[in-house]
Order: C-alpha cells, then sequence, then structure tokens
C-alpha cells in the first residue's frame, strides 16, 4: 500500500506541471516541444498567403509561435499538415515581435505615440523594426542602413528619425532582399504576438500599435512574395480594430485562421503532454489499451483519437467514472470540458490544463 501511495504521489505532482501552469510563455523550449498538439486546422497558418491568426487568450497562440520560432519545428509541424499548400524551399521563421533588446519599450511607445498620431508614422514604426529583425539577412546593404541599424532598441526617436533620413534606401534593401530569397529559394516568416503587451495594460497604445502593424502589412503584404508575416491577434483586439473600420484589417483578415479547438484536440493535447513530459505519467497512460499512437521524432507521441470520447478510458483511470456515487453526479469525461466552457461554449487549452493542474 504504502509502494502505491508513493507512485501516486509522484504521479500527482508531476500532473501539477503538465502545462507551466497554462502559459506557453514560461515554459521551457523542450516543454514546448513534446507538449505541443498539432491540429491540422490550426496549420493552415503554415500557408505563405495567411497573414493573420485569431485566437481568444488560453487558445495557443504563443505556443505555436514559440514552436516555429525559438524551437524551429517548421518542418516537424508541417508533417502534420497534409492538405496546407506549404512554401517550397526553405523556411525560416523569426519572431519580429516580443523581440527583447531589439523591441521598442512601453515609455519610448507611450511618447511617440503621443507625439505623433498620423498611420503613416505607425506604419514607419513598425517598418524600422523590420529592418532591425532582418539585419543578419541584409549583409549588402548593411553599411547603408547602420545609422539605423546601430542604435539601440528602446530609443523609439532615434529610430524612426533614422529610417526618415534613409529615404528609400529601407524598401530598397528589402526589395532585394525579396528577390535575393526568391533566386535562393527561400522563405522567411516574421512573427508577432503577445501583441497586447504593447501599451502595457494601456488600450490607446494597443490599439494605436496594433492599427499600425496592420496598415504596414496591408501596404507590404503583395509587394514582398519570400518575406511573409503572421500576425498572432487576440480575438477581442480583432474586434475592436474590425469595429473601428479599416479596409487594411479586412484586406488581411480575407484568408484568416482561427484556432478554434475541439472537444477530440482538447483531450488529444491532453494526452499528449500525459505521454511525453514525464516517464512515471506516460507509463500510467500508455498502459490504457484501445488508443492509437504516432511517434514523431521531434515532437514525441502524438495520440490518433477518431473522437473525443476515446480518450474516455485514460480519463476515467484517473479520475474515476462519475463526479460522486453515482452518473448522477455527472461523467467526468464530459464533465472535465464543461466545466472549462466559455460563456458562448468554448473550451480552451489553457483553462482545460489549469483545470487539471489546480485538481492535482
Amino acid at each position: 500500500m504504502s509502494d502505491w501511495n508513493d507512485k501516486r504521489r509522484l504521479l500527482l505532482q508531476a500532473l501539477q506541471n503538465i502545462g507551466g501552469a497554462g502559459r506557453a510563455e514560461g515554459e521551457s523550449i523542450e516543454r514546448i516541444k513534446l507538449g505541443f498538439f498539432p491540429v491540422p486546422e490550426h496549420l493552415r497558418l503554415l500557408d505563405p498567403e495567411v497573414v493573420l491568426v485569431v485566437g481568444p487568450r488560453g487558445s495557443g497562440k504563443t505556443e505555436i509561435a514559440r514552436v516555429l520560432t525559438e524551437a524551429r519545428l517548421y518542418e516537424a509541424v508541417a508533417r502534420h499538415a497534409p492538405a496546407v499548400r506549404l512554401p517550397t524551399g526553405e523556411s525560416r521563421w523569426m519572431s519580429a515581435y516580443p523581440a527583447g533588446t531589439q523591441a521598442f519599450e512601453v515609455v519610448g511607445l507611450r511618447r511617440f505615440i503621443n507625439s505623433r498620431v498620423g498611420l503613416e508614422s505607425l506604419r514607419d514604426l513598425w517598418f524600422a523594426y523590420l529592418v532591425r529583425v532582418l539585419r543578419e539577412e541584409l549583409l549588402a546593404d548593411k553599411e547603408k542602413l547602420s545609422p539605423l541599424l546601430m542604435l539601440e532598441g528602446a530609443d523609439i526617436e532615434a529610430i524612426t528619425k533614422a529610417f526618415s533620413e534613409l529615404g528609400t534606401l529601407p524598401v530598397v534593401a528589402l526589395d532585394r532582399l525579396d528577390e535575393k530569397l526568391k533566386y535562393e529559394n527561400r522563405f522567411i516568416f516574421v512573427t508577432y504576438d503577445e501583441l497586447d503587451t504593447l501599451g502595457g495594460g494601456d488600450w490607446m497604445l494597443i490599439e494605436a500599435g496594433v492599427r499600425g502593424l496592420v496598415a504596414f502589412w496591408s501596404a507590404y503584404a503583395r509587394r514582398w512574395k519570400r518575406i511573409r508575416a503572421k500576425i498572432f491577434l487576440r480575438t477581442d483586439l480583432y474586434d475592436r480594430h474590425a469595429k473601428a473600420g479599416g479596409a487594411d484589417l479586412a484586406k488581411l483578415a480575407a484568408g484568416r485562421v482561427d484556432l478554434v479547438w475541439t472537444d477530440r484536440d482538447l483531450y488529444g493535447l491532453l494526452l499528449k503532454r500525459l505521454a511525453n513530459l514525464d516517464q512515471g505519467l506516460a507509463a500510467y497512460v500508455l498502459e490504457v489499451k484501445g488508443i492509437t499512437w504516432k511517434e514523431d521524432k521531434q515532437l514525441g507521441k502524438i495520440p490518433l483519437l477518431r473522437r473525443w470520447q476515446d480518450a474516455r478510458p485514460v480519463v476515467e483511470r484517473m479520475v474515476g467514472p462519475y463526479m460522486g456515487a453515482n452518473r448522477k453526479k455527472g461523467l467526468v469525461y464530459r464533465w472535465l470540458l464543461d466545466h472549462v466552457r466559455d460563456g458562448i461554449g468554448r473550451a480552451l487549452p489553457r483553462p482545460f490544463v489549469r483545470l487539471i493542474e489546480e485538481a492535482a
């Protein structure tokens, strides 16, 4: 009995940490890689023509952005997107925001927006920082662009001033890079995530920043064929921007990807995390019969569920069949999802993972 209690305690301790408290921002790259569950409908964002990726808080935007940029697992993820029009040739994924010390910061952004309210200034701001992000690819123009590239990332005023003084040099440099990428059969994808952090909670700054970003890529998405953007936008930010008008957003939103999670996807995510993030949990889950697993050399074990009810044996082994003494109290495998649905019936990964961690 003591041995089982010790084993049970270790399993519960592991279960408390299957999702980094449900936040991808705080997870290590190795855990992000093993915990990531590829949803085929989401992977349409790999299509070069898709610019906008929209999802509510906790829907997995940051996780997939980090899988592609920091973990550099584009090829592994692409294997699970057979129906997607994938780019030919080599693909490089880079984070344009957040970008560490190369990014602008809140105080400077607030001062910049308060002094320049025009959309053109906001568009140029994002253009200037894109050039800085792509500095490694712009070696042929590095000397000409040095007044812009040598500045500290937080010095927004100096950066925008240098950008303005360079005239047409930045667009010429990126045009030349786009041609070079086409010749070399390469793509560069720049991602923009965590845009709600732009203004440190100030909605005016956030909206102004998003408006400038959308205006910039609306103007240049058709000009460059090999330099492509992926803008990960929270649903509420998208709705606010859409209601404010904006033909710019309409242009980018035509082929957008919405991060919608089915019940099957959510249980697939849970099983994948259980099977990959801890050896004890993996043994516990893989002992359950009736579930088919696929082994991916980079993403680990992936459950192949035909329907969400296929996960029922694992859930019932962990918790039991009922939420109380009998079925009148509710079936566990239904209750877990119903308990985290929001007011419009959506169940999302973050609250689902948090529910399991808190219960453990």
